[in-house]
C-alpha cells in the first residue's frame, strides 16, 4: 500500500501505527474538494477562457482543475518516501517525513498538463502558461504563506534526491485517479472521467510516471518554466489562488477526518460550514 501519511503512537500501551493510503488522501481531498467546486468551478472556467481568450473546449480546465486536486500528493509515492513508512510499521521511525514532496507533485503535473493543454490548444506557450496556474496551486498547497520562490530555493536533507516508481505504483496510481474523476463527476455533474479518458491523459499519465526524476530538474523546472510563466504571463498566473486554496483546504480535512483527528481550526469550521459537510457521515 502507498501511504501519505505514517506515524506511531501509544495506544494502552501499545505501539499502533495510523497508515492513510494514496487512494484513501486522494479519494478523500476530491470528494472534499468536488463539494466547494461546485460553488468554484465555474468561476475557474470563466476566468481563464476570458482571461486567456481560449477558444473551444473547456474540458482541460475541468479535468486538469481535478487532477491537481488528485495528484497533489504525487511526490509522496516515490520509493525514497515510502522506505520511511515501512520503517515506521517496523519500528525503525516513529513518524514518516513527506517533507519537499510538493515540489516532485508541482513539477510532474506541469509536465502532464502541457501535454493536454498543447494538444487542446495546440499553442506551447498557452499550454506552459495554463499549466503553471495549476503546478503552482500544488506547489504551495502546504506553505502558502512563502513566496513561491523561497519555496524553490529550499532544500532540505529530508528531501530524496530522486523520484521513481515502479509498474505496480503506477497502474495503483491511474486506478486511484479514475476512481477520484468517477466520484467527482457525480459531485459536479460533469463527465470529467470521460474528458480524460478521451483526451488520452491516462496514456500521458502513465507515460510520465515511468520517468525518473531528479531534485535539481524539478527545482529548475519550477524556477525556469513555472516561476518563467509567471513573469511572461504576468497577472494571469495569479489566478491559482482560487484552487491553491480549495486544495489546501480539502487536504486539511481530508487528512484530519481519514487520521480520525476532528480538533477543527476556525477556518476548517468555516469550510465545513461553507459545503454543508455532516461530519457525523464519518
Amino acid at each position: 500500500m502507498l501511504a501519505t501519511f505514517a506515524i506511531a503512537k501509544e495506544r494502552d500501551k501499545r505501539r499502533v501505527v495510523i497508515i492513510e493510503s494514496f487512494k484513501e488522501h486522494a479519494i478523500f481531498t476530491t470528494y472534499f474538494a468536488c463539494l466547494m467546486l461546485r460553488r468554484t468551478l465555474q468561476v475557474i472556467r470563466y476566468r481563464l477562457k476570458t482571461t486567456f481568450k481560449l477558444i473551444g473546449t473547456t474540458s482541460p480546465i475541468e479535468v486538469s482543475t481535478i487532477l491537481a486536486v488528485i495528484l497533489h500528493d504525487i511526490g509522496k509515492v516515490c520509493e525514497a518516501y515510502q522506505s520511511r513508512v515501512r520503517d515506521v510499521v517496523s519500528g525503525k521511525l516513529q513518524v514518516a517525513s513527506f517533507y519537499g514532496h510538493e515540489i516532485y507533485s508541482s513539477a510532474i503535473l506541469f509536465r502532464l498538463l502541457c501535454k493536454v493543454f498543447n494538444d487542446a490548444y495546440n499553442d506551447r506557450e498557452l499550454a506552459r502558461n495554463l499549466a503553471a496556474i495549476f503546478s503552482l496551486a500544488v506547489l504551495r498547497h502546504h506553505q502558502a504563506m512563502r513566496s513561491i520562490e523561497d519555496i524553490a530555493n529550499s532544500r532540505n536533507g529530508n528531501i530524496p534526491d530522486k523520484w521513481s516508481v515502479c509498474e505496480k505504483t503506477i497502474y495503483y496510481i491511474c486506478n486511484a485517479t479514475e476512481q477520484a474523476l468517477e466520484l467527482s463527476a457525480d459531485i459536479l455533474k460533469v463527465d470529467v472521467l470521460k474528458h480524460y479518458l478521451d483526451m488520452r491523459i491516462d496514456k500521458y499519465l502513465v507515460e510520465i510516471l515511468k520517468d525518473c526524476y531528479d531534485y535539481r530538474t524539478c527545482i529548475n523546472v519550477i524556477k525556469e518554466e513555472v516561476l518563467g510563466s509567471m513573469t511572461r504571463a504576468g497577472g494571469k498566473i495569479t489566478l491559482y489562488s482560487i484552487l491553491s486554496g480549495i486544495i489546501i483546504l480539502a487536504d486539511r480535512i481530508a487528512a484530519k477526518i481519514v487520521r480520525g483527528d476532528f480538533k477543527f481550526s476556525r477556518l476548517d469550521r468555516e469550510y465545513i460550514e461553507t459545503i454543508k459537510l455532516d461530519l457525523y457521515k464519518f
